[in-house]
């Protein structure tokens, strides 16, 4: 598995998330800004609600803009001898084979590839932090980091 072809799943997977995303923001915005939505009585806030909604939908769809653009970066990136922004960390833990995408946005999105266990990482991140400027062979947590792409 290389690590173009990991970006790409999970390229994929965020695509379709952003899809949803938008596809739910421009449902609410219409709601929100609709003649239907006008307020009835001074309790009624479905028009705010639905605003608050969307505002919440358009920070969604452009944390996934924002989380495509950085996993093209870490496709671009080379690979290093030490875990930095853009590394594939491929790890063991219990046997078990996992990998690690260090990427500035998209934290906790994962797939499964092969049969192997792939979550997106932001440097923020408690097991980034751990990880950040290990080597193949170092252990980290329950982890054995046995590349880095």
């Amino acid at each position: 598995m290389t690590k173009e072809a990991v970006v790409a799943v999970l390229s994929e997977i965020v695509q379709q998330k952003w899809a949803d995303a938008k596809k739910a923001f421009d449902t609410s915005r219409a709601g929100a800004t609709s003649d239907q939505s006008k307020q009835e009585g001074k309790y009624d806030t479905r028009s705010v609600e639905e605003s608050y909604l969307a505002h919440g939908l358009a920070q969604s769809v452009v944390e996934y803009e924002n989380a495509l653009a950085d996993l093209e970066n870490c496709r671009k990136s080379p690979a290093n001898q030490t875990v930095k922004v853009g590394s594939l960390i491929r790890c063991q833990r219990g046997g078990e084979p996992v990998s690690f995408l260090l990427s500035y946005s998209g934290g906790g999105i994962e797939a499964v590839i092969e049969d192997e266990e792939i979550t997106i990482i932001t440097p923020e991140s408690p097991l980034a932090k751990k990880l950040n400027e290990k080597s193949a062979g170092d252990r980290v947590a329950a982890f054995v980091i046995s590349e880095i792409l």
